[in-house]
């Protein structure tokens, strides 16, 4: 195999190896572009940071320190009135997860599911508020589906969202 000029190795002459691109994979590829676009369309542009929903997600985050919580991840967003976002987390047995999220004054109800890979609804939140929070212990290692949603009346909603995922 030669070199390129930087150091890195250069692909093989004829390409990748046989059978790196399988068909499972090249389905997880196209189920994350039609994820990605599900979510281009139900949201608008992500935002680095929602004002009051940021911090009120990183003040939970930084409140859960003490309880032995470490950070997962953490997602701010857009929300349209009625719209959600769909987060794809792989979930390890062993973990405990909490959920947490919060959403500006506009969005009345923010909700959170936890869905299988079979979109089968595994925990939900139902509450009516702006900060629900979930807490799921996976019973094996998979992919799940951590859906925000926003359930406020027709009316109102739409507007900035934080999420965060932990474990311990």
């Amino acid at each position: 195999m030669k070199r390129s000029r930087t150091g890195s190795a250069a692909l093989p002459p004829g390409g990748l190896p046989h059978g790196l691109l399988t068909p499972g994979l090249l389905t997880l590829g196209l189920l994350t572009l039609g994820l990605l676009a599900a979510r281009l369309s139900a949201s608008g542009p992500a935002r680095a940071d929602d004002g009051v929903a940021y911090t009120c997600v990183q003040a939970k985050v930084h409140d859960s320190y003490s309880d032995g919580w470490t950070v997962r991840t953490t997602s701010s967003t857009t929300l349209k009135p009625g719209g959600r976002e769909v987060y794809v987390l792989t979930l390890h047995a062993g973990n405990h997860y909490r959920v947490l999220a919060c959403a500006e004054e506009r969005i009345k109800d923010l909700d959170l599911v936890i869905y299988d890979a079979d979109g089968n609804p595994v925990v939900s939140d139902d509450s009516q508020d702006r900060e629900p929070v979930l807490e799921f212990s996976p019973p094996a290692t998979a992919r799940f589906y951590v859906v925000v949603s926003d359930s406020s009346p027709v009316g109102s909603g739409g507007g900035g969202v934080s999420t965060a995922v932990t474990f311990k």
